[in-house]
């Protein structure tokens, strides 16, 4: 019978490598995020001092929002939705949104005059 302890060991190791690799593999699920994207923005020209409506992906737990690089107050309406309020001294720029998954930038710029 001592020879079938070796094919135990084998058997329990084996099934524990498995364990480990289910349990490595919905970490990582888990921990996956996603990158933001911005689809459009209305207005796209305003003035400084008023809100821009950002619309596009994975908007959740963003962090930041910039205007030509600079930092502006915004609002996460929903995973699709946030609403921007601009500096009274913003400028002319591309739009990025920042989030745990990356940075997001507009394709074209907020036009403010």
């Amino acid at each position: 019978m001592r020879g079938n302890s070796g094919v135990r060991s084998v058997w329990a190791v084996a099934a524990f490598a498995a364990l480990l690799l289910v349990a490595a593999g919905s970490a990582l699920a888990a921990a996956r995020v996603t990158l933001p994207s911005i689809k459009s923005f209305t207005p796209t020209k305003t003035k400084p001092a008023t809100t821009v409506t950002v619309m596009g992906k994975n908007f959740k737990g963003a962090t930041a929002v910039t205007v030509d690089g600079v930092k502006m107050k915004y609002k996460v309406d929903s995973a699709t939705k946030i609403v921007v309020t601009l500096s009274s001294k913003a400028k002319t720029g591309a739009i990025a949104v920042t989030t745990p998954g990356g940075t997001a930038t507009s394709a074209h710029m907020l036009s403010i005059t």
